[in-house]
């Protein structure tokens, strides 16, 4: 019985080398059992309970736990210690898709 040594960079024919993620799987949304918070509201912050449905690096699906009555475009959320800045892409009934941002953002004051 004879063992063939494989060089380390040297892979089977039957093992394919993983494929580096590409920009779907950056936009794949994974289902999630997480609870976050979602923080808003600037002069009068509002901090709001919220279950994570679809989590993925670009953003999340959430439906908070209590209606949100005047829905603002930029949120804060929070998923177990790590907060993230979100704008609101679409809310689908009591559902809120949140894109994940990292730019700073331009504000015109106006007044």
């Amino acid at each position: 019985m004879s063992h063939s040594i494989l060089k380390m960079n040297q892979l089977p024919a039957t093992i394919k080398p993983p494929r580096p993620p590409s920009r779907e799987d950056y936009f794949r949304h994974r289902p999630a059992e997480l609870h976050g918070r979602l923080g808003y509201g600037g002069q009068k912050p509002r901090l709001i309970g919220c279950e994570i449905l679809q989590l993925s690096d670009a953003g999340a699906f959430v439906e908070p736990y209590v209606r949100i009555d005047d829905i603002p475009e930029l949120f804060t959320l929070e998923i177990n210690g790590q907060y993230h800045r979100a704008r609101l892409c679409y809310a689908e009934g009591s559902k809120l898709r949140l894109e994940f941002f990292n730019e700073e953002l331009d504000y015109v004051i106006e007044g």
